[in-house]
């Protein structure tokens, strides 16, 4: 809290100027370009420097780095992404997409072309280059912040860094590699088959990791790093792997691990098949949606759902479905909420009223934990151990206990208000949490 006022602080600073006998100035059509929008980014480590960025209509923007003391610094026309490596150590990418290093302290700069993605890791000692063009794989080039080359891997099209940026998997020339950036060693993993990638998510802890394949089935895996153990998921083992369907490795529902290691959190999607174009919509007053997102959906088949899979207990369950299609997952992942956002429609407010069922991840119990419950965001909160969902609903916050399977209204003896009466928005209600 303390870094995060003295950072609001040190932009007042930077920012200042004096006004008192100041002369004004007309302004004329010709000064409206030199507007801009200020966006905080960054305080390093110690404090010691800040970033900050100008935006400009004309597109003309500049990334600065100033020192909290002096307010001497360094302005970047163009510059993007800039993160502190170390206290005294800016990297950010150029104008021309060149990743920049400068070092603050003494004013030198390393520069690195053609580079698709760049990580910091080591606390700011390394530097992970991927050498491509976004396209096609490149060299994987991890260098020291002071400009040395410590290791190249070639052909790599996608890397992944654990959660404290101490080690990194990656592919290269189709083969999948470990690197300890402590040790800096290289592991080649026992993976048989040469495949190309397509995902890596770390457990929380970096103790083991899961990836996703390229090849035409689409092969899911998952590695303990202690045991050295790999896991592969064989969909024809399962009865329950949905029909016609494949494991989805676009956007949409992100792979993950579970913070205990436990559970792999992945994408299933039908494969679409190719209808034939008649020419006719049948719009009806009486659908859920409009004619094109139906289309679109096809009562859900369309959408990627969210799949878990349990690698030592040999275990598999789909956490969504077409008949809920969406899912909030707790924190710890043992439980979801799962609902379908259509239920209530066709209807007149802007968002129809949701009915939300709670999930145990592990069994795949379901019990309506709220119904006709408003889609607003803001009136939901989970607790961060997953133990607690507490709601707003009949202007007083409530809360729901999971172990004790109870509810409790919290804050009517107070005497408090928490609404907002005119706050006039579209809906069965005009009023907002406050």
């Amino acid at each position: 809290m303390k870094a995060k006022l003295l950072f609001h602080f040190l932009f007042v600073l930077v920012m200042a100027c004096p006004v008192m006998g100041q002369v004004k100035k007309q302004l004329t059509e010709a000064d409206y370009k030199l507007w801009s929008t200020m966006e905080p980014q960054q305080l390093s480590e110690k404090g010691s420097w800040v970033s900050y960025s100008l935006h400009y209509e004309s597109g003309a923007d500049t990334l600065f780095v100033k020192n909290a003391k002096n307010l001497k610094g360094y302005a970047f026309a163009g510059g993007t992404d800039g993160r502190f490596a170390t206290d005294n150590c800016f990297v950010f990418r150029g104008k021309n997409g060149d990743i920049m290093v400068q070092h603050l302290k003494i004013g030198t700069r390393q520069t690195y072309s053609d580079i698709s993605k760049y990580s910091i890791a080591m606390e700011g000692q390394l530097l992970i280059l991927l050498k491509s063009d976004g396209a096609t794989p490149g060299d994987l080039v991890i260098v020291g912040t002071d400009g040395t080359e410590v290791i190249t891997l070639p052909t790599v099209s996608l890397y992944s860094l654990n959660p404290d940026s101490t080690m990194l998997v990656c592919d290269s020339e189709r083969k999948m590699y470990l690197l300890d950036l402590k040790k800096l060693n290289t592991i080649e993993l026992p993976d048989a088959t040469e495949r190309g990638y397509n995902s890596f998510a770390w457990q929380r802890n970096g103790e083991s990791f899961a990836y996703t394949t390229d090849d035409n089935l689409g092969t899911l895996g998952y590695y303990r790093l202690k045991e050295r153990k790999f896991y592969t998921f064989d969909r024809s083992r399962y009865g329950s792997f949905p029909k016609e369907s494949e494991i989805y490795k676009a956007s949409g529902t992100e792979l993950s691990v579970s913070d205990d290691g436990s559970k792999v959190f992945f994408a299933v999607k039908e494969k679409q098949s190719i209808a034939e174009a008649t020419g006719v919509q049948l719009w009806n007053t009486a659908d859920k949606v409009l004619y094109p997102n139906k289309a679109y959906m096809r009562d859900w088949k369309g959408i990627p759902k969210l799949a878990v899979w349990f690698p030592e207990e040999r275990k598999f369950s789909m956490v969504t479905s077409n008949e809920f299609p969406n899912s909030i997952l707790f924190p710890g992942q043992e439980y979801a909420l799962v609902y379908n956002p259509l239920d209530n429609e066709p209807q007149f407010d802007s968002n129809a009223p949701r009915n939300y069922f709670l999930q145990n991840i592990t069994t795949g119990y379901q019990k309506l934990l709220l119904a006709n419950h408003s889609a607003d965001g803001t009136k939901i909160v989970i607790s961060n151990a997953g133990n607690y969902v507490a709601y707003f609903k009949a202007s007083q916050w409530w809360v729901y206990d999971i172990v004790s399977d109870k509810y409790r209204e919290l804050t009517s003896k107070t005497g408090g208000r928490f609404t907002k009466e005119n706050y006039d928005r579209s809906g069965r209600k005009t009023f907002r949490v406050l």
